[in-house]
Parts: C-alpha cells; sequence; structure tokens
C-alpha cells in the first residue's frame, strides 16, 4: 500500500499553514474533525473538513495517517474525497466538505422534504460507493447513517474509513450482524 516517506505520496503533503481550522464539525476516536480553508499553491481556497490528531501518541497517528492511505486510492463521486494531509505532529487529514453534514441528522431534520425517490437516490448512490470499494477489494467495515454525508439535496458520500480493509484474493470477510434484540433463552 505504501507510507508517506514514499515519492507517490509527496503530491499529498499540505503546508500547514494553507490549513485553517475553523469550528468543530464533530469528535472522533483519534480526534476532532473541523470546518476548515485550505489555500492551494495558486492560491485558490476550498472549503474542507479536517480531522486532527487528538495526542502526540505514535499508533495514534498511524492509524489516522494509514486511513488517509486508504482515502488516497479512491476516486468515486459518493466517496469523499481526500485532498491532503499534514504528517508532522499535530496530523491532518483534509477531505473534501459536504456542506449538509452527517446522514443521520439531516433525515431527522429534513423528513418532512424528504420522499421516496431522494431516499431510494441515496440507496442507490451508497450501493454504488460500496460496489466500487468491492471492485477494489476494500471493506469499509463500518456503513452507517453517521458515517455517510450529505453534499447537497440530492447526493451523498461515504465517509470514515478508519476501520476500511483491504481483501486478499485468498481470503474473505464474515461480517456480524448486531442485533438489538435479545434472545428470550
Amino acid at each position: 500500500m505504501g507510507d508517506y516517506s514514499t515519492a507517490e505520496s509527496h503530491n499529498y503533503e499540505l503546508p500547514r499553514d494553507a490549513v485553517v481550522l475553523m469550528r468543530v464539525l464533530g469528535e472522533g476516536q483519534f480526534g476532532d474533525v473541523h470546518r476548515g480553508v485550505y489555500r492551494s499553491a495558486d492560491g485558490q481556497e476550498q472549503q474542507v473538513a479536517v480531522k486532527t490528531c487528538k495526542t502526540d501518541d505514535d499508533d495514534d497517528m498511524s492509524k489516522l495517517l494509514e486511513e488517509a492511505l486508504i482515502m488516497r486510492q479512491f476516486d468515486h463521486p459518493h466517496i469523499i474525497r481526500l485532498v491532503g494531509v499534514c504528517t508532522d505532529s499535530p496530523v491532518y487529514i483534509v477531505m473534501e466538505l459536504a456542506q449538509l453534514g452527517e446522514m443521520r441528522a439531516y433525515l431527522q431534520n429534513n423528513q418532512h422534504r424528504l420522499n421516496l425517490l431522494t431516499l431510494l437516490l441515496y440507496a442507490f448512490q451508497l450501493s454504488s460507493a460500496v460496489s466500487y470499494l468491492e471492485n477494489k477489494r476494500f471493506v469499509h467495515r463500518d456503513i452507517a447513517a453517521r458515517n455517510v454525508l450529505v453534499s447537497e439535496h440530492n447526493v451523498v458520500k461515504l465517509a470514515d474509513f478508519g476501520l476500511s480493509r483491504w481483501v486478499e484474493d485468498h481470503s474473505y470477510y464474515k461480517g456480524q450482524c448486531r442485533s438489538r434484540l435479545s434472545s428470550p433463552l
């Protein structure tokens, strides 16, 4: 898969002073996700989401960078795009910003304007993202409304690849279904 010391990865390394953190959008296992602005070398500004590492722990930083290594392999209209990383501590993963936020909250706050056709469109978009991942031999392992982002009213994108794994040709992935119902026995 590679690492951030290889030549091919240098185009993903961003200068820290080109990334400005703004308000916190959410909190994750390893750090917070901020709304931010990325200013490219040619002076263009882009609204972004920035996942930051909470600690200087090498293991936590490594796990965060592993997520970026996974994300940089994907190019799909319904998967959040990696913009780049700042690998010096504190580690930043700079990603495309989904303006309308987390799908779970969006569904709750907009149930009056969401019709069946829109919900089917979301299901189709997510299934195309999952099919793309399967073709690249990746398993997301945490598909949930909290990991789906709404970039426009008619566009959703899969995010949070922290638990994703590459599946080798000779192996298979066996999922586990978590039921909320308890057995009467």
